[in-house]
């Protein structure tokens, strides 16, 4: 394959990741047998989610089909909290993992000061924090091991910072920061008087049982049922911490978001008072997935077409290009000629690399992955 100045274009513009996924979503949905390398979620378990709902609310469904009002559905509530260990009133559960953290943003953020986000990063956490009124800061996360910066983190509390927002898993490198680490950056927060937000939407991949909002009074967590379980429909997500904090919030939350839907927090509610299936159903799709990928990259690496290895968990890989090439040219050529699209790293803060998801089919990645890897082995220098 060879480029030309034409095809090396990313088949969409956007320079947000949303924005970027919408024009994605699109254009696979107009090409037959295009493979969307792009999807960060584990496939959606479509037959299981018609079990729960086919009995109607005349079934099982129904003994959890409370009001939503005000506090939430408390079968839901209860659930999350036997789960991670929580109180009840730790627990306030929301439209999805978004919605808590723009709702924490929005209350806790002083227009003006400056709010530490980690880099790379999910776009999202700095597009709310800015139009909460922040000023952000990057704290980095470097290649290969993507742990994060402590002297950039206490550099950024000592100039006014009181507020740090991570992902874990990290979005988008899949680096799990274990207890211990998340104690370590707690203890320094609150020297500070700086509280730590921690989108934990992967988190489960690694640890199923674990919340961060456990670990110290001054970590508050943001959660959902979209990636581990592929659960995306539910729109239910949840934030969990110091229950003074999550008081404050959901007097907050009865003015910002008024989505929450009765029916799918009450399926959500069964999917966690029992989500047995549910873990099995992720768990079989990487057994599935992963040794495809693990082929191909250690193939890929091989070859000194990339770096950094296959993160242990989760279904998000973040490749580092070691071509010359930038991701939105990679993607933008694999789409043209191949109708194969990746996420180019550009949109997530680093334009070395790419972001490949594995938890949907198996057989598509493998030929998707293969197409990349002939890409990049006609383009090596």
């Amino acid at each position: 394959m060879a480029f030309t100045e034409a095809s090396t274009a990313d088949p969409s513009d956007a320079q947000t990741y949303t924005g970027w996924s919408i024009d994605a979503a699109a254009k696979v949905r107009g090409r037959p047998n295009s493979i969307a390398l792009f999807d960060s979620t584990i496939a959606e378990p479509v037959g299981l989610l018609s079990g729960l709902l086919a009995g109607g609310l005349t079934g099982g469904l129904r003994s959890r089909f409370a009001s939503v009002f005000g506090s939430g559905n408390p079968h839901l509530i209860a659930a999350i909290a036997a789960r991670y260990g929580l109180a009840e009133q730790s627990v306030l559960t929301t439209t999805g993992a978004i919605s808590g953290l723009d709702l924490l943003l929005d209350m806790l953020v002083v227009p003006g000061a400056p709010v530490l986000v980690e880099r790379p990063c999910f776009d999202i956490l700095p597009i709310l924090a800015t139009r909460a009124g922040a000023a952000v800061r990057f704290v980095d996360r470097a290649h290969p091991g993507y742990d994060i910066d402590m002297e950039q983190v206490e550099q950024g509390f000592a100039a006014g910072a009181g507020l740090l927002l991570l992902t874990n898993l990290h979005n988008p490198t899949g680096r799990h920061l274990g207890d211990d680490r998340l104690r370590e950056i707690a203890a320094l927060a609150d020297r500070f008087g700086a509280l730590i937000i921690v989108d934990e939407v992967y988190r489960g991949f690694a640890d199923p049982a674990g919340c961060a909002a456990t670990l110290a009074p001054n970590i508050v967590t943001v959660n959902s049922l979209t990636k581990l379980y592929g659960l995306f429909s539910l729109k239910c997500g949840w934030v969990a911490g110091d229950a003074g904090l999550i008081a404050r919030l959901r007097a907050h939350h009865a003015h910002r978001d008024l989505g929450v839907s009765k029916l799918a927090h009450a399926v959500a509610a069964e999917v966690m008072a029992d989500s047995a299936a549910f873990d099995a159903h992720w768990r079989a799709v990487l057994e599935r997935t992963r040794p495809v990928l693990l082929a191909h990259a250690a193939a890929m690496r091989a070859d000194g077409l990339i770096e950094g290895e296959v993160p242990p968990h989760g279904c998000i890989w973040f490749p580092r290009l070691s071509v010359p090439l930038t991701g939105r040219q990679v993607a933008g050529h694999l789409w043209q000629a191949a109708g194969v699209l990746p996420v180019p790293g550009e949109l997530f803060g680093d334009g070395r690399h790419l972001r490949i998801g594995f938890g949907a089919d198996a057989g598509r990645l493998d030929r998707g992955l293969g197409l990349l890897h002939a890409l990049l082995r006609g383009e090596r220098p």
